[in-house]
């Protein structure tokens, strides 16, 4: 699973400025501390200006802060596998918390720079993909087939989301094999809504051309007798789901069998056949259907 995009990590060079500018800023200093000398010159010679000892250090809001922000560079850094960058975020933690040196302004913002720097150096040594902005709406879109598609087949959503991935990445012959796997589970289905049982054998188990031969039957025993538009419209939906599945059938072998490694055209002309093809479906199996449509579904199915 693609856990974040580049686009993300480059934000924590962004996030650092804001963590170096919070540092800079005399509102988040703690005031300076007067010495015991210069209280007791205060006090007899009010009129007398004093020297204070220059406290170079965060508030307790200013460490907060840049500690929020590098919480979310750590997460960044996490998810990138960045060694040398997490130490260096562990090592400034120690110094806002009072750890180590004295908790000086100087100290962090040298920290954040080197932070700064291992970041580049480390993302430099990352590979990532690009997703063309064409391609961007495949990209971990798990609603890719439409809300119907997912509420009649929800064990299809993770084929959905990779077969998305797949066509966003030009990995072609990964998508027809997900989006092979999406129709064998609309078939299945269909077979569960039909209520249609495989001699000696679980549904799940049994083969494409059975399964798709037992719903052919129970289709035609559904055919109305009568001439008239509901024969008309049970054997339209009867003749073209048989067509589809079949159809499907011999591009699902030639996947499934190494017989073809399809181009990235056929990848996404794959794609509209099978989408159109589980939006048809969709309403005959989801729970919307029995109300929306009853009447057609007693004709088909």
């Amino acid at each position: 699973m693609i856990e974040f995009l580049v686009g993300e990590l480059y934000e924590t060079r962004r996030h650092l400025q804001i963590a170096m500018m919070i540092c800079g800023d005399e509102k988040y200093h703690k005031p300076p501390e007067e010495t015991s000398t210069s209280k007791i010159v205060r006090q007899h010679f009010p009129d007398i200006p004093i020297e204070t000892a220059d406290v170079n250090e965060l508030n307790e809001e200013g460490i907060q802060l840049t500690k929020k922000i590098l919480q979310r560079v750590e997460d960044l850094c996490q998810v990138a596998e960045m060694s040398h960058s997490l130490q260096v975020i562990r090592d400034i933690n120690l110094i806002l918390d009072g750890k180590t040196a004295t908790s000086v302004t100087d100290a962090i913002l040298t920290q954040l720079h080197s932070l700064d720097a291992s970041i580049v150096r480390e993302l430099k040594q990352r590979k990532f993909a690009y997703i063309p902005t064409g391609k961007r709406a495949f990209f971990e879109n798990s609603a890719l087939l439409g809300a119907e598609v997912n509420e009649a087949f929800p064990a299809a959503v993770n084929d959905i989301r990779e077969a998305g991935n797949s066509l966003a990445a030009d990995l072609s012959s990964a998508a027809a094999f997900h989006l092979m796997r999406i129709v064998e589970i609309g078939l299945r289905e269909l077979a569960r809504k039909m209520k249609i049982k495989i001699q000696k054998t679980p549904l799940d188990y049994a083969g494409w051309k059975e399964v798709v031969k037992a719903i052919d039957t129970k289709l035609d025993a559904r055919v109305p007798k009568a001439r008239g538009p509901k024969q008309v419209k049970s054997l339209k939906f009867k003749t073209d789901i048989l067509a589809d599945f079949k159809s499907f059938e011999v591009t699902r072998n030639e996947i499934m069998h190494c017989r073809w490694r399809c181009n990235p055209k056929e990848a996404e002309g794959l794609f509209i056949r099978v989408r159109d093809f589980m939006q048809r479906l969709a309403p005959t199996i989801s729970k919307r259907g029995k109300s929306d449509g009853r009447q057609s579904q007693s004709n088909s199915v």
